[in-house]
């Protein structure tokens, strides 16, 4: 806890002086900067700084996942950012950096989906498969298809739905991912319970809350 709680210090430190002295420089560029298990429990971060911080340095994958980093933290400490996330992707598809485009397009179509706009949804998480299919990023390729599974079922289209969430839970089960295949598997029983085949709703829902007590969720 206490190891916890200095390294908050030292990247509020290191976010403030930045932001202070409006330079910035190779030390303090540093990933720990965008250490996202850190900063996304602090409230009222200053996002331009961080911003400006990601944006200095060469263009390369590390520069994408700061932008992405400082993105999500918007999420939390409003306005979202968009215009980041699209510097993210643009910057992505300039270095052919097939995992930053994979991440962008997933967020895209989770901001489509907030915002209701589930069509476009759908777009951007189906165009990020095939740069999942290319990725490293495994763990990012299983929400990505969940999440499409969620869009699908917002628009009624549960057999789509069912496709989409039965690939996250196969990935999921070769990954020994046990949050993802619970959320899978929910996600199946609730399509399962809108085509009236409840028995095979209850069975995914018992096999759901099983790895959920695994998780301690």
């Amino acid at each position: 806890m206490c190891k916890k709680f200095i390294g908050i210090l030292f990247l509020i430190t290191t976010i403030v002086s930045c932001n202070e002295n409006n330079t910035i420089n190779s030390d303090n560029n540093k990933s720990e900067v965008f250490d996202y298990s850190y900063l996304k429990d602090i409230n009222n971060l200053d996002i331009d700084s961080l911003y400006s911080i990601a944006l200095s340095g060469f263009d390369d994958t590390l520069k994408v996942e700061k932008l992405l980093s400082t993105y999500k933290l918007s999420i939390r400490n409003r306005p979202i950012r968009i215009d980041i996330l699209n510097k993210a992707l643009k910057l992505s598809r300039k270095i052919n950096y097939n995992t930053g485009i994979a991440k962008c397009l997933k967020n895209k179509g989770l901001d489509y989906r907030y915002k209701h706009e589930y069509l476009k949804s759908i777009k951007h998480h189906k165009d990020a498969i095939k740069y999942f299919d290319k990725s490293w990023d495994v763990n990012s390729r299983i929400k990505n298809l969940n999440s499409l599974g969620v869009a699908y079922r917002r628009i009624n289209v549960e057999d789509e739905a069912i496709k989409y969430y039965f690939k996250a839970l196969d990935l999921s089960k070769k990954e020994e991912h046990l949050k993802s295949m619970a959320i899978a598997m929910n996600g199946i029983g609730n399509a399962y319970i809108i085509l009236e085949k409840y028995d095979s709703a209850i069975k995914f829902f018992k096999q759901s809350l099983e790895l959920e007590k695994l998780c301690k969720s």
